[in-house]
């Protein structure tokens, strides 16, 4: 037998009562229910024990917040906000406590996962929530602004560094022309005839050249040779891609390894009718992180079907390009599944996915 609480419509008063019953009396008044009445009060009675479950829960979070376990604190949260999604205390305690926890740049709680219970605050959008609002809004602009900054910083050291590079570049080819000017007399030099700005992966060519001796053709022996890691080269010449990227390689005179030619070739994404890009799981947090894919390096520009399989009803998907949004979507209810979309892919677009989605498909239409 099994005992659910329901509400009285006569007086107020919470009863438990057998859920196989079809009509019940109230201890407090005496009112009479029957059929269709008692049914609709069983579901509303299962609905208000998943409340009074989630109120003990949030209760012992709270306890163990005063007895700072703090991390312990915010699981017990994030395991109500599971089976409550939506559960107004827990996502006001979490994201009040969170906001304490990174102001004091301490680790207990999830970036990503205090930005999703704020989107949820929001969507509730209760006035008393308005100050919190506020005090997360400033936080985040903070936030961001020094990570604007970090990034100018980074942006500045390696242009200094790009410059001190190029300049001892500059210098050791300097050098090493006036060396080898005065160190022969014959003077040597190596054409590359026919080598490709770009190639794709998978694809192989070969290289063809030529060695001057005192600007006359003549026969001498050189080695290939690189240190890119992108594509492989035989002693022949011969260029195999195998992943996206700048592919350098040099031509050296074997008598001389200062006489020497070097050029570079953009290996691009090989061309596939269907791309599937997944997100890994993390066990930890029970959930999918998000990926970000280009047009051009990751796959092929050109015009898609695109399909987005989330896990659950919380996911949030951007498909930029370089100069417009075709794409954006954030939907609580039915998340992204099954709604297709056909999107034109330029030259340096890119697909971004976040939180709650599995994988994205891209089909070549």
């Amino acid at each position: 037998m099994k005992l659910v609480p329901i509400k009285c419509p006569q007086c107020g008063s919470i009863l438990k009562v057998n859920d196989k019953l079809d009509k019940i009396t109230c201890n407090f008044c005496g009112a009479e229910l029957v059929d269709d009445d008692i049914s609709k009060l069983k579901v509303e009675g299962e609905v208000l024990l998943t409340t009074i479950n989630c109120k003990k829960e949030i209760e012992v979070a709270k306890k163990m917040y005063t007895a700072e376990e703090l991390r312990d604190a915010f699981k017990k949260l994030e395991s109500v906000l599971k089976s409550d999604e939506f559960n107004h205390d827990a996502i006001k305690l979490y994201l009040l406590w969170g906001l304490q926890d990174l102001e004091q740049d301490s680790k207990y709680i999830d970036y990503q996962l205090f930005l999703l219970y704020y989107n949820r605050l929001k969507v509730i959008d209760d006035k008393e929530d308005s100050s919190l609002i506020k005090k997360i809004d400033s936080y985040i602009d903070k936030r961001n602004s020094l990570i604007k900054q970090n990034n100018e910083t980074d942006k500045k050291m390696g242009c200094i560094f790009s410059f001190i590079f190029v300049l001892i570049s500059f210098l050791i080819f300097v050098f090493i022309i006036l060396f080898s000017n005065s160190a022969h007399e014959d003077k040597y030099s190596i054409y590359i005839l026919d080598s490709p700005q770009k190639m794709s992966v998978g694809d192989k060519i070969q290289i063809h050249y030529s060695v001057g001796k005192n600007d006359v053709a003549t026969e001498e022996a050189v080695t290939f040779h690189s240190t890119s890691s992108n594509a492989t080269i035989t002693d022949n010449g011969e260029i195999t891609a195998t992943s996206v990227g700048n592919f350098s390689f040099c031509v050296s005179l074997n008598r001389d390894r200062l006489v020497s030619k070097c050029t570079s070739i953009n290996i691009i994404a090989s061309c596939d009718d269907s791309y599937t890009f997944n997100a890994e799981y993390s066990e930890f947090y029970d959930r999918y992180y998000g990926f970000t894919k280009y047009a051009g390096t990751d796959f092929c520009p050109g015009t898609y079907i695109v399909h987005v399989d989330p896990v659950n009803s919380m996911a949030f998907n951007t498909i930029y390009t370089p100069r417009e949004t075709y794409f954006m979507r954030y939907d609580y209810t039915f998340g992204l599944q099954g709604q297709d979309k056909e999107i034109v892919f330029l030259e340096g677009a890119w697909i971004k996915v976040d939180y709650g989605i599995k994988s994205i498909t891209l089909t070549k239409k």
